[in-house]
């Protein structure tokens, strides 16, 4: 699931920073978990950086500022976006180092947040990275038809018949594929994109492509169809 990570040394912004984030997840129909920070040493304390993380600091903060902090997370986990609230344009170059995906100026009002978070996202939705043997590979999230857990592999079957074995979980996987809102996990092997499903009924799933059958759990079928229709026609 995808997380943002708020830092704010002023409560008051921390929650309208929250409400923004909420806003820009319902308007998109995403889910997300959201965690809160109130100074620098808190954050480092209790929160370790994924991938796919979207952290939004404050630069001005007491004690340690949000850049020295910003630069221990790259430390732990250099891949994770990161967006710095600021008052002034100034820390720009001296936030260059660690590589900010954008800024927001107090008083980051609504619609200035949402669209940077907009580009970002689709910045995020074009590409998946992805370790096959000793090579690394970017493939199309479109590309993607179905994902399936084969022993201690996960297949990547893509469009066109083309298949790319990935050593790696396939929780790992999930908590990957599932922060874009064209995929679902229909069983506990397999990963689908609605963008590649031909039909389906209560029990199987059909793939345009590879004319594969894919299971659905006993009791996910509503769930699937809701969501199936809800990415269709947004």
């Amino acid at each position: 699931m995808m997380r943002f990570i708020l830092c704010d040394d002023d409560r008051e912004m921390l929650e309208v920073l929250k409400a923004h984030t909420q806003q820009w997840l319902s308007e998109h129909r995403l889910e997300a978990e959201l965690l809160t920070f109130s100074s620098s040493t808190e954050l480092l304390e209790q929160y370790a950086p994924r991938q796919d993380d979207i952290a939004v600091l404050d630069i001005i903060m007491p004690g340690m500022n949000g850049l020295e902090a910003a630069k221990q997370l790259r430390t732990s986990n250099s891949d994770f976006s990161l967006i710095f609230l600021t008052s002034s344009k100034d820390f720009a170059l001296p936030a260059y180092e660690v590589h900010p995906y954008g800024y927001l100026l107090k008083p980051a009002d609504y619609e200035g947040f949402s669209q940077l978070l907009d580009s970002l996202y689709q910045k995020l939705c074009q590409f998946i990275v992805l370790k096959s043997g000793n090579d690394m590979c970017s493939i199309l999230i479109e590309e993607i038809e179905w994902v399936e857990a084969v022993n201690r592999q996960v297949v990547f079957n893509l469009v066109g018949g083309k298949k790319l074995e990935v050593r790696d979980t396939f929780n790992n996987i999930q908590n990957k594929l599932l922060l874009y809102p064209g995929f679902f996990k229909p069983h506990r092997s397999y990963i689908v994109n609605f963008k590649h499903v031909e039909h389906f009924n209560t029990k199987e799933i059909f793939m345009r492509d590879s004319k594969l059958c894919i299971p659905l759990s006993r009791g996910m079928d509503k769930e699937f169809k809701d969501k199936y229709f809800s990415f269709m026609f947004s």
